[in-house]
């Protein structure tokens, strides 16, 4: 289950983290057996959304470990800054059902594009995080209708292949995450399809050597300021509401979800080394960053499909 799987990763066993607990530039060995102990806030701040904040323990003081638990934190106060200045304290929420919840901070307040925002977490023992994050515009894209295609791969089978046109504003440093998703209604789970092939739409080049990612991060450094077309291939779609999701990310946001990917696609390979995973929390563990989120429907064209 995607739930427990989430536990898993957030528990393995060894943890490199880009930034000691004080902030510095540093890279540290954190190891799951040493017990240190620190605070974990964890926020993605969406364009024109709330803000959830989510906070919990690495190794809680006193607190027999558990490999399949979180020690979430309910009892911080959590506020949050717009550009300097105090904007609210969010309130605490429990989401999910009897079973399986989790715990959050949410504002009542719409994070804006462009904007600075920071969180400041106080627990009441006096002990305080705090991080920030700006937030990036909304990425601009369209797609084509999607349509089956053979797959190059795996004879006797079919994929899907979606033409997506990325309009990169000229200027500056834009970062990308793509994912395509099925999504069913009535639930908050999505299925992520992987990807068998992305590359450019005139070119016979792929962006990344393995295959069957679910999300692809690139940056604009070869396309700045241009509309770039890319071809991208996934698992056969099998049901309705298919979307894809461009996210335009910041640099910040860039390395912590890419490394964090990494990571987390490694996790159960004892022959891959550590992946260093970006924090930017002072005087904790985790992030706090921007993100523009954009969705928009696929339509897939099966004609002649089986």
């Amino acid at each position: 289950m995607i739930f427990m799987k989430k536990q898993c990763i957030l528990y393995t066993l060894v943890f490199v983290l880009c930034g000691s607990i004080s902030g510095c530039t540093d890279t540290i060995d954190f190891y799951q057996e040493d017990r240190q102990s620190a605070i974990v806030l964890n926020s993605l701040l969406n364009t024109d959304s709330i803000v959830y904040a989510r906070m919990t323990w690495m190794n809680k003081p006193g607190a027999m470990y558990d490999y399949w638990t979180f020690n979430e934190i309910k009892d911080a106060e959590v506020s949050l800054y717009e550009n300097g200045d105090f904007v609210e304290r969010l309130a605490p929420v429990t989401i999910g059902d009897s079973l399986y919840n989790s715990h959050y901070y949410k504002s009542t307040h719409s994070v804006r594009q462009g904007q600075t925002y920071r969180l400041v977490a106080t627990l009441p023992d006096g002990q305080r995080v705090s991080a920030e994050g700006w937030i990036p515009a909304q990425p601009s894209f369209s797609i084509g209708k999607a349509k089956w295609i053979p797959s190059p791969s795996n004879p006797g089978r079919d994929e899907t292949q979606v033409d997506l046109k990325l309009n990169d504003p000229p200027g500056e440093r834009n970062y990308y995450r793509i994912r395509i998703f099925t999504f069913f209604e009535g639930y908050v789970e999505r299925r992520f399809q992987h990807f068998t092939w992305i590359g450019p739409g005139k070119q016979e080049a792929n962006f990344f050597e393995d295959e069957f990612h679910q999300q692809v991060f690139i940056d604009d450094e070869l396309f700045d300021g241009q509309s770039v077309e890319l071809i991208l291939r996934c698992e056969n779609m099998l049901f309705e509401n298919d979307r894809i999701e461009v996210t335009a990310l910041t640099q910040e946001s860039y390395r912590y979800l890419r490394n964090n990917a990494f990571a987390n696609e490694s996790v159960d390979n004892i022959l891959t080394e550590p992946i260093p995973v970006y924090t930017n929390v002072t005087d904790g563990l985790g992030f706090v960053g921007g993100v523009a989120v954009r969705e928009q429907n696929i339509e897939v064209d099966r004609t002649g499909a089986p």
